[in-house]
């Protein structure tokens, strides 16, 4: 502790040690007592007597704030991190029974996340500026505006959000029934340079470049209502050193152009509940599809297993491994009432298999099937209890049952 609190002064002392202020009233007119807190000062404040049914309200103003005082509390809490730089706060809050309400701003300058043993630098953020205008109200976030905007990254978000208090698929009845929408792009080159070690997949190879982009709305469409999901990981660069082993290697450029993408979309209409038109995820030569309601789901699959390693490999230290062959299949899954049980079925084929991984035994085969139907029923104590299970394997020249 004594080590970090010298480490800090210097630029504690550089930077002066801010102020931070807090102002509100209660219902009935009662006050705060002024207090000084070393050099900043803390002065909540009544504004007058209200009625017992008014908001309360406070106000939260900090100026130049050192967030390097995290450390007292990364002490007394063991925690694993601390922060750095400076903060600009202006909030108001209002408690209002209903829910409470934020509105203002948040600003972070010179920002950094150290690990709390070593001081090492993990993150580092020029700039980060958060805008906030949101309130929680039965049981949903109201979004008039929250963004957050820096280099490393740009979100925001407008609309009514439910908050997830129930299962799964409640909560994605609740969801699309108000208007919202979310997005965020996060530049992975920005977020690499921030990172003091870089970002990297493994310890040989640095990711360079890249973008990942995720985006959420639901909207009314006539009298119905529709909710589309979309993410997706897009021009991945790389380049791969030698490592421990050679340090002085030239590095090697290496790029994904389309890692991933994935979307969702789904309606709700009255008096039939929410349905999922359409689930997809892509990643090259896999493609994963859903559709279905909480009663009764359909996954299918197809996949060319040796085109989407030799899309990874290079990133991902593959090379030593064989891959090959092609699958296709399906799971069907049924729920026909809440508290009833749930039969999953699965049906798969392999063919033209071949599975070579050092130190292990290879496997090839030239067909592989499997069928297989299970039976679960929701514990008393949550989970799922297994009533029954029943599955086939069968090869060129084998089954297994």
């Amino acid at each position: 502790m004594r080590h970090l609190r010298c480490l800090r002064a210097r630029r504690f002392r550089k930077r002066c040690c801010g102020c931070v202020s807090f102002s509100g009233w209660r219902s009935g007119g009662s006050l705060f007592h002024d207090t000084a807190v070393g050099s900043g000062l803390v002065s909540p404040s009544a504004a007058g007597p209200r009625s017992a049914t008014a908001a309360d309200r406070v106000t939260v103003a900090a100026r130049r704030l050192p967030l390097g005082l995290s450390s007292v509390a990364a002490t007394r809490y063991g925690l694993d991190y601390v922060a750095d730089g400076l903060a600009e706060v202006r909030l108001d809050v209002d408690l209002d029974p209903a829910g409470p309400r934020v509105v203002g701003t948040v600003e972070a300058r010179e920002l950094a996340v150290c690990r709390a043993d070593t001081l090492a630098e993990v993150l580092a953020v020029d700039e980060l500026e958060v805008p906030v205008e949101l309130a929680v109200t039965e049981g949903r976030l109201t979004v008039t505006r929250l963004a957050a905007v820096s280099k490393l990254f740009r979100a925001e978000a407008t609309g009514r959000i439910r908050l997830p208090d129930t299962a799964t698929w409640d909560w994605l009845e609740g969801l699309v029934a108000d208007d919202f929408a979310v997005a965020a792009d996060v530049d992975l080159a920005a977020v690499a340079r921030a990172l003091s070690g870089g970002l990297r997949v493994r310890d040989d190879v640095r990711v360079t470049d890249g973008h990942l982009e995720i985006a959420a709305a639901a909207r009314a469409d006539g009298d119905e209502r529709v909710l589309e999901v979309r993410a997706a990981a897009k021009d991945l660069a790389a380049e791969q050193t030698g490592g421990a082993a050679d340090p002085a290697a030239t590095p090697r450029p290496l790029r994904w152009t389309e890692p991933f993408t994935a979307w969702l979309r789904a309606r709700r209409t009255a008096g039939a509940g929410v349905r999922i038109e359409e689930a997809r995820l892509t990643s090259g030569p896999l493609e994963v599809t859903g559709a279905g309601t909480a009663a009764a789901a359909t996954v299918q699959w197809t996949l060319d297993a040796g085109a989407l390693v030799a899309d990874a490999a290079e990133l991902f230290d593959l090379a030593d491994v064989t891959l090959a062959g092609t699958s296709r299949g399906r799971l069907e899954l049924s729920r026909p009432a809440a508290t009833g049980p749930t039969h999953a079925r699965l049906a798969a084929d392999f063919a033209d298999v071949a599975v070579v991984v050092p130190g292990r035994p290879a496997w090839r085969d030239d067909a592989v099937t499997i069928e297989a139907d299970v039976t679960a029923r929701p514990a008393p104590a949550g989970g799922l209890l297994l009533e029954a299970a029943h599955a086939v394997v069968t090869g060129a020249d084998d089954r297994l049952e």
